[in-house]
């Protein structure tokens, strides 16, 4: 049978994993523009490698949209630009764009993102560090062994302590409504 040291140590190594969970999904902000940034695959771009950059512009005022704002798409590393492109279409609803860019080696790269809105909005700025990974497989096509392509077994391991947390707490329950308590000192009946 479970015990409680025993739950607790499990509900600890499953919390442990929490963090491994998340996605970095950035938010930067200035003034009353804000926009959240984001990086497939897996937030770990490798060099020579198709990755996805997306960007969801947000606006307090609600004043800025895709036709008052210039706005554009900036890669650099080592302050040296790479790549430079707008980031809308004239007429597109919304303020949400992906961007497809290999890039071209290993190393800490600067993603911006600098607008120009036309009514009213102050321009804005916003950089965002990605750190590409080195391809340690150029030869072939395919997706190159990184360590951290899947979250799959931190799921199993964080649902196992779960299902193990839920099965002590069913049990310890059970038990105490049935009297069955193995302090003798208790049962006095």
């Amino acid at each position: 049978m479970f015990t409680k040291k025993a739950a607790l140590v499990v509900s600890v190594i499953a919390i442990g994993f929490l963090p491994s969970l998340s996605f970095a999904h950035t938010l930067k902000t200035h003034s009353t523009v804000g926009a959240l940034f984001h990086v497939d695959p897996n937030d770990q771009p490798i060099a020579g490698m198709p990755a996805t950059i997306y960007i969801e512009l947000q606006d307090k005022s609600n004043l800025l949209t895709t036709d008052n704002c210039n706005c554009k798409l900036v890669i650099s590393m080592l302050d040296k630009e790479v790549f430079a492109a707008p980031i809308f279409q004239p007429g597109s609803a919304s303020l949400a764009t992906k961007t497809a860019f290999t890039f071209p080696e290993a190393g800490v790269y600067t993603v911006s993102l600098e607008g120009e809105p036309t009514d009213g909005i102050e321009p804005f700025d916003l950089d965002y560090e990605v750190e590409v990974k080195a391809n340690n497989n150029p030869s072939n096509g395919s997706e190159p062994e990184t360590g951290h392509t899947s979250h799959a077994g931190h799921y199993i391991i964080f649902a196992a302590g779960g299902i193990v947390l839920l099965a002590y707490l069913w049990f310890s329950r059970k038990k105490s409504r049935s009297g069955l308590d193995s302090n003798p000192k208790r049962n006095t009946r």
